[in-house]
């Protein structure tokens, strides 16, 4: 039986899954038997946070590795569906590359001024809810 690239990329990217959850499995009683319970949940924001910027990437970085190595492998042209290769030109395209790099720089910036801006906003509410609770009792 012949095994394709796709298929195989497809199974390691099933494979970092299991063993990111894995890990998540196995750490989660260890952390919750030897850390206290302020830095567990300090632990706990943390992981959120990283959840968060998961969520938010949104597959942007895929698909951006996909096309700096199109671009690393000279490609003279990215496209909507596909590239195109120029048929005497091996070498990386550095402009390209410096191009795909700005793109790079201004998405996860927009990413990062998003993920600020509604942790900033929402996070500050739900901890002025939480506090007045407190300051009730």
């Amino acid at each position: 039986m012949q095994i394709n690239a796709k298929t195989k990329d497809v199974v390691w990217n099933y494979l970092g899954i299991f063993f990111s959850l894995g890990s998540q499995v196995i750490w989660l009683p260890v952390l919750i038997h030897y850390l206290p319970p302020d830095i567990l949940g300090l632990w706990y924001v943390f992981v959120s946070i990283g959840g968060l910027v998961e969520l938010m990437d949104s597959g942007f970085t895929p698909t951006l590795s996909h096309c700096m190595t199109y671009a690393w492998s000279g490609a003279a042209d990215l496209k909507k569906h596909g590239v195109s290769f120029s048929s005497e030109k091996s070498e990386p395209n550095y402009a390209l590359v410096c191009g795909m790099l700005a793109t790079c720089r201004r998405l996860y910036f927009a990413i990062a001024l998003a993920a600020t801006l509604l942790m900033a906003t929402l996070g500050t509410v739900y901890i002025q809810r939480i506090a007045a609770e407190y300051l009730s009792w």
